[in-house]
């Protein structure tokens, strides 16, 4: 067969000379697309088996993949890619691609999929059965099914070994292993209080992880000391959502113009750089002055530049929805269409990586919990003042406030008095509480307790907020107001404490620093009395425990805390800054309203806060902490 013997000269090929560097990344990027494409093209030929062109882009795709992955010897992958370009051949000629075939095929995608996995860890090529290529390829035939690859939801419980000496050290490493190698659906205790240095007796988890029982199992025990780790797979892998390969392994794509700017842009700043050392030998302020003024215009530029080329458009992530709505509705036994608009908006990479799992809890729960039994999901993004909207709507039963209050004081997360105080947009805030559900039952594939707070814990961490828009009968929109770029952004330094603290200028509604006059007692603490309004205050020390009084002079930050404007009391502002920010890792990403971190030009460490998280922490959802006396 011309095929096998194309096959067999790639394999010589690649066994006779070394291929240069570079070329592995590359053949992750190129066989990462390819695999998108698959996917997308499947689940065209799903809806219209005798697209012919669809049919004939999908054998180039696998043809592609076989030729790449044998030249450079990845035999397993290049063989599987190999049968599937058989069974495309012979539906090619019959003009149909029937809907047994589609399974086989998208099967052997996600073993395809997993040995790409494999190879970019440096990993051996995983195993899978052989796949069914007969002509008589009937919907109950299994073959395709048993090439998915192993993982799925995972029940744990950890206790210490009997002869263990366990330090809180072992508790983090163990959940942050858990954090890195999968999703932790729900941790008891939670990791936040292992952080605030309580030592646990023993810990119970839910984890979604796509490794198969025995290598998780392993990676656990790794790490995990003196500590005894119980691994169960509870239900197999379900359909996820990934950013496109071109995007994993922190690599992306330029444009050969974007390079050529960023050369130019290097030239110039290499001929500023002796311009400075000239005026600087000069003694020459003026001279020395005019130089720093065309280095800041240049490094202004540079800036830009640099970030453009980690922007990614969302479509990235969202070309793997349709396929991820079909099977769940298809699973639960629903109807639903889904609408994609704005996805040629672009995120910086980081941002694009990490939001990959909220929007992917916020789809389930608008399946599971939103859509009864038909429906649209309609996913849109939006540009707004230097952020991203994106938007999860649903056309489905919506949430009841007052079914929600009640549930929450039935569960004991509120009494009856604090329930009754709530705002409306507090009281649908309360299902992203961890371990709050709305639903009678939990599914395989989401409960909205663990799903909301996955998502609000997601879109906090990236420096967004979260907003939840329902009425009963009318839908529920999820709405993700997300920073563009979490490298360098605007922030405003403020001192607390005598430290400098900052926050996003986005975050930011204005500023203020008011007359001793204006400021009064009222029932519920200090306000600021304005032209249009009495301003609630609190002291942002009292939020982040630290000891300071309150100050003489005052200035204020005035915010936005779920659609009402509160005003945080700081000792002074500092400025605005532009400065590049550094994401902490565990366990200060478990600190609510902590955001991430920079290094000031004067050596200091700034703490960057999410000021709507940081009020839900300190206050509750009820009233808020007052002026000291």
């Amino acid at each position: 067969m011309p095929g096998r013997r194309h096959l067999a000269r790639a394999r010589m090929t690649a066994a006779s000379f070394t291929l240069p560097p570079g070329y592995r990344e590359l053949f992750l990027s190129e066989a990462g697309e390819h695999l998108n494409a698959m996917a997308r093209q499947l689940l065209v030929l799903e809806e219209t088996p005798q697209n012919l062109e669809e049919l004939n882009a999908l054998f180039r795709a696998v043809h592609s993949l076989k030729g790449m992955a044998a030249t450079m010897g990845y035999d397993r992958m290049a063989a599987l890619a190999h049968r599937l370009e058989d069974v495309l051949a012979r539906f090619r000629r019959e003009g149909r691609l029937p809907a047994a075939a589609i399974e086989q095929l998208r099967a052997g995608q996600a073993v395809l999929e997993k040995r790409l996995e494999d190879i970019a860890a440096g990993r051996p090529e995983s195993s899978g059965e052989a796949l069914d290529c007969g002509p008589a390829a009937e919907p109950a035939t299994p073959a395709g099914r048993s090439l998915v690859p192993g993982g799925g939801l995972y029940e744990l419980t950890v206790v210490p070994a009997e002869s263990g000496s366990v330090a809180l050290s072992h508790w983090l490493w163990l959940v942050n292993e858990l954090m890195r190698l999968g999703t932790l659906l729900s941790c008891r205790p939670a990791p936040e209080e292992l952080a605030a240095d309580r030592l646990p007796a023993r810990l119970e988890a839910r984890w979604r992880c796509p490794l198969a029982v025995e290598e998780a199992t392993a990676r656990l025990v790794n790490v995990a000391g003196p500590l005894h780790v119980e691994l169960a797979l509870t239900s197999p892998p379900a359909v996820t959502l990934r950013p496109g390969r071109a995007q994993e392994g922190n690599r992306v794509r330029v444009s050969a113009a974007l390079l050529d700017r960023l050369v130019n842009l290097t030239g110039e700043l290499v001929t500023m750089r002796h311009g400075l050392r000239t005026a600087l030998g000069k003694g020459s302020l003026e001279a020395l002055t005019e130089e720093l003024e065309q280095f800041d215009g240049l490094l202004d530029q540079l800036r830009q530049e640099v970030l453009s080329a980690r922007m990614v458009a969302l479509s990235t992530v969202t070309e793997r929805l349709p396929h991820l709505v079909q099977s769940l509705a298809r699973a639960a036994g629903k109807h639903i269409v889904l609408r994609l608009s704005g996805t040629e908006e672009r995120l910086d990479r980081a941002i694009l990586e990490a939001v990959v799992v909220p929007l992917e809890h916020a789809v389930r729960n608008a399946i599971d919990h939103g859509i009864e039994s038909s429906g649209t999901i309609q996913v849109r993004a939006v540009r707004q003042s230097g952020q991203l909207l994106l938007e999860v709507a649903d056309d489905g039963r919506g949430m009841d406030r007052e079914a929600i209050r009640r549930r929450a004081v039935a569960d004991g997360f509120l009494t009856a008095s604090d329930a009754a105080r709530l705002s409306p947009e507090e009281a649908l805030m309360l299902v992203c509480r961890p371990g709050f559900s709305t639903a009678s039952r939990v599914t395989a594939s989401s409960g909205r307790g663990v799903g909301m707070d996955a998502v609000r814990q997601g879109v906090e961490q990236l420096g967004g907020h979260l907003e939840l828009e329902s009425r009963p009968g009318a839908g529920t929109c999820v709405r993700m107001v997300l920073p563009r770029t979490v490298a360098i952004a605007p922030v405003l330094l403020v001192s607390c404490g005598g430290e400098p603290v900052g926050f996003p200028v986005t975050r930011i509604l204005s500023t203020l620093e008011p007359d001793p006059g204006q400021l009064r007692r009222g029932e519920a603490g200090w306000v600021a009395c304005l032209a249009e309004e009495e301003l609630p205050l609190i002291g942002l020390h009292v939020l982040l425990g630290r000891p300071a009084d309150w100050p003489s002079h005052p200035a204020v930050v005035v915010v936005n805390r779920h659609g009402r404007r509160l005003g945080l009391v700081v000792e002074a502002l500092l400025g605005q800054q532009d400065v590049f920010i550094k994401p902490l890792r565990y366990p200060l990403d478990q600190l609510p309203g902590l955001c991430g971190a920079t290094q000031l030009g004067d050596g200091r460490i700034a703490f960057l806060l999410e000021p709507q998280t940081l009020l839900d922490a300190g206050s509750g959802t009820v009233g808020l902490p007052t002026r000291e006396r």
